[in-house]
């Protein structure tokens, strides 16, 4: 529960979390769309970029690999899904109404985007264009409510 005055929040701390479900809807679609499309476009650009083989080189010489690639991305897609789902769900529902352990949970999001990002470029993979905006749209979301989840304390007056 929320320890901040209802009355007192501010629309962009009342409205915050609006930011977390666009997120987790935009989640759910792309997810669903490598669950079902294995992905195939993002893995062939990310292994053009470290292998220098064309994708359809690798499906052609080693289909065994090329199978298990589209199975792990099928699997990321699904867990991705999961992801996507519980985003929406705690937007909806405890960081919309204040609850700490929400705002600490989401704190997460920035920092796997970050390790994201970090392994993709360690392996020569420019994802900076596609990531910066899901980190600063999460920071946006984390700071925009902070003094509704973390308000000033009262400090009483000598008597």
């Amino acid at each position: 529960m929320s320890s901040a005055n209802p009355m007192s929040e501010k629309w962009y701390e009342k409205h915050a979390w609006i930011i977390f479900l666009v997120m987790g809807i935009f989640q759910l679609i792309t997810s669903l769309w490598v669950t079902f499309t294995g992905g195939e476009e993002e893995w062939a650009s990310r292994f053009e970029s470290i292998t220098g083989t064309q994708w359809n080189a690798l499906a052609a010489s080693n289909p065994r690999i090329f199978n298990f690639i589209s199975l792990v991305s099928t699997e990321n897609g699904v867990t991705q899904l999961t992801l996507a789902i519980l985003i929406i769900a705690i937007s909806l529902n405890s960081y919309r109404k204040g609850e700490k352990w929400a705002w600490y949970l989401f704190g997460l999001l920035p920092v796997t985007s970050i390790v994201y990002l970090t392994v993709n470029e360690l392996y020569g993979v420019s994802i900076v264009g596609y990531t910066a905006p899901f980190l600063v749209l999460y920071l946006l979301g984390l700071l925009l409510p902070y003094r509704k989840f973390f308000p000033k304390k009262q400090t009483k007056p000598p008597m």
